[in-house]
Parts: C-alpha cells; structure tokens; sequence
C-alpha cells in the first residue's frame, strides 16, 4: 500500500515538473528575439553600384562614371 502511494506521488511529481517545463519553454519562445527592434541595413549608392557592377549588370565604364559621379560630385562627360 505504501509503494502505491509513493508511485502516484512520483508520477504527480513528473507531471508537476513537465508542466513548469513546458510553461517555461512557451514563454521563451514566445518573447521577441532582440528587445529593440534594428533598423533595416541600408545600402549606401557607391555599394549598390559595387554591387550592380559584380553582377554583371553595368560594364567597367558605366561603373567608373557612376563612381566619379556619386564620389566626385561631379557631372558625367
């Protein structure tokens, strides 16, 4: 008889302790990743074109006007 009792009480134990388990990884998950949110990553001009230029998209030339233009202030020729 004492063994039975001691079985339920390790069992209600085990379920007491899934319990504040599983409350405590709900509320882990449910909180944001980072407490202030970071403003987007912006490319600057001189990136955009670096970028453009790597994927083939502007030639050599193209890329060596913008450039002056964006760096120098310049006008185009």
């Amino acid at each position: 008889m004492h063994m039975g009792f001691m079985f339920i009480g390790a069992i209600f134990w085990l379920m007491v302790l899934a319990g504040v388990a599983l409350l405590v990884i709900w509320f882990v998950r449910s909180q944001p990743l980072s407490a202030t949110p970071r403003p987007p990553v912006r490319e600057t001009p001189i990136e955009i074109l670096a970028r453009r230029f790597a994927a083939g998209e502007i030639d050599a030339d193209e890329y060596k006007r913008s450039r002056d233009l964006l760096g120098g202030g310049g006008t185009p020729t």
